[in-house]
Order: structure tokens, then sequence, then C-alpha cells
């Protein structure tokens, strides 16, 4: 016969599994998401300074230095200020930093870069920080956290190979689209009148389909 006390703990420890299953899916499915956010936005933030006629080195230096120079401090601000309100700031943070990139003006770009920079720091530690505590008030073991970490690793690995490929198809492209429309004219010679334009494949397409 099965020990009463036994049955009742293999049910408190399913029941705790469930709960520890459903906070790690609540974790990942909003940290991953946040992190294809940045890591596309980091694709295409080169592009769009360039298009902005502006020193792109300087704008990235701004955001390096930035992330350094507040990184030491962040820390400490995070435990004081509270963990959850810091994940909530970064994404305030992040909305500001994408308004004040429609705007051309280098003073405004570089403030988004500085602004970039504390909130890069945010998102590399106030949401695992957040987790680890909320791990530990909810009463799941320790060594269960290891589980949350090893699937942030693995997800956060499936998200920069699609992030790549996806930028990596892009500009694949977009530079397709710009060859054709900037390609010059091929000519070839003709025995009449010298130098002629070469027929372009609609015209080929066009020519096949009066002859089918």
């Amino acid at each position: 016969m099965e020990n009463p006390q036994s049955a009742l703990k293999s049910t408190d420890n399913k029941s705790l599994h469930a709960d520890f299953d459903k906070f790690k899916h609540s974790y990942l499915s909003v940290y991953l998401v946040i992190m294809l956010a940045d890591w596309m936005q980091g694709t295409h933030m080169y592009t769009l300074y360039l298009s902005y006629n502006v020193n792109i080195s300087a704008l990235f230096l701004t955001g390096f230095l930035s992330g350094a120079i507040f990184a030491p401090f962040l820390g400490s601000l995070v435990d004081k200020f509270g963990r959850k309100r810091s994940c909530l700031v970064y994404c305030v943070l992040e909305i500001i930093i994408n308004w004040l990139e429609h705007y051309s003006d280098f003073r405004t770009l570089l403030l988004g870069r500085v602004l970039g920079g504390i909130s890069t720091n945010l998102l590399f530690s106030a949401f695992e920080s957040w987790m680890a505590t909320e791990h530990r008030k909810r009463g799941f073991p320790e060594e269960w956290m290891a589980k949350t970490y090893s699937a942030v690793s693995l997800w956060k690995h499936y998200i920069s190979l699609f992030d790549r490929e996806s930028y990596s198809r892009w500009c694949f492209l977009n530079n397709l689209i710009l060859s054709r429309i900037n390609k010059p004219k091929q000519y070839h010679h003709s025995a009449q009148s010298g130098m002629v334009p070469r027929p372009s494949l609609l015209e080929y397409s066009h020519k096949s389909s009066r002859i089918h």
C-alpha cells in the first residue's frame, strides 16, 4: 500500500513542476521577444544612419562609451529601484530611442545613443536578476534555475541565426533591386548602326510571347 505522505509529496512535486514550467515559459516568451527586437533593430541601424549622412562612427562610439560609463552604477540602481520596474524602464527607453531615431539631427541621435547604452545594460542585467529573484521568491529549487538559463541560451542561439539569416536575405534583395535600378544599359555591336542597346530580359519575354 502506498504511503499517504509519499503520495502527497509526489502530488506537491508535480504541482511545483507545473508552476515552474509556467513561470519559465512566461519569462522566455517576454525576454526572447525583447532580445529579437533589439537585435533586429541593431542590424538596420547602420543603414538608417547612412541615409541621414551623419558621422556614424561617432554615434556608435557614443553608445559604447555610454554603456561602459553607466555599467558600474546600474547594477546597484536596479537593486534599489526594483528589478521589475527596471525591466519596464528598459521598455520605455527603447520606445524613446526608436522615436528619436526618426530625426536626422545629429545631437538628437547622440542622445538616443546615450540612452541606448543605458538600455543595453538594463537588457543584460535587469531581466535575468528579476528572474532569479522571482525564482527564489516562488520557492523553486535552486538547481532548477539552470534549466531556465539553459533554455534562454538555446533560444538566443536560434534567434541570432534567424536574425542574421533575415538580415542577409534583406541585404541580398536590397542589393539586387539597386543593381537592377542603377544598372547601365549594355550595348552590342550592330553591322548597320554600330552600338545599339542590348535587349533587356523583359523585351526578350515579350518577343517570346509573340512567337508562341
